[in-house]
């Protein structure tokens, strides 16, 4: 029995129900909060009028007008180089280097034999490439698709952007290539 001046012991069902209460009431205060931070999507459509016009009552029961489609504007061409720049407004390939061990490269590959593929594709795409393999056959690890050889700069960027021009692969470039041969001479 209870004995006076000591509280009642809440028996397992009470705790049962006080528990209930309180994980609802947890969840109607989480309810809550998430419904105040979802953004709420309006029963009618908000017109705008010129401060002298007032909306037809007419409008507010229709359908607003769908916006019209409006194609994205091309995207811009990447930023040239300073050589292409000064290219581009004298039409002059001022290089200061006068050696002629430059090349034009238009692909790189690990297998000489499909290096030679495709110096053979790229010929039959331009009649005017000289296209070659280097290094020989078993000479190097990498094997570059060649257009041009033993040039002066000026003349690399020139060859470079004739056949840019003419289709090769854009990212065609001028290089020096490291020829056993050169350190002989």
């Amino acid at each position: 029995m209870e004995q006076p001046g000591t509280p009642a012991q809440p028996t397992l069902a009470r705790q049962k129900v006080i528990i209930a209460l309180g994980i609802t009431a947890l969840l109607c205060i989480l309810g809550a909060i998430a419904a105040t931070n979802r953004p709420r999507a309006r029963a009618t459509p908000v017109l705008t009028s010129a401060p002298d016009e007032k909306p037809s009552p007419i409008a507010e029961s229709q359908d607003p007008p769908k916006a019209k489609r409006v194609p994205s504007p091309a995207p811009a061409p990447p930023p040239k180089s300073t050589g292409e720049i000064q290219r581009a407004r004298t039409g002059d390939y001022n290089s200061t280097d006068k050696g002629t061990d430059w090349s034009v490269v238009a692909a790189t590959l690990n297998d000489w034999d499909a290096a030679d593929r495709r110096a053979q594709s790229l010929r039959s795409q331009w009649r005017q490439c000289d296209c070659k393999v280097y290094p020989p056959r078993g000479q190097g690890e990498k094997y570059f698709v060649v257009l041009g050889m033993d040039l002066g700069r000026n003349d690399a960027d020139r060859l470079r952007d004739a056949a840019t021009a003419a289709g090769m692969p854009p990212d065609t470039y001028v290089t020096k290539l490291f020829r056993p041969s050169a350190l002989a001479e």
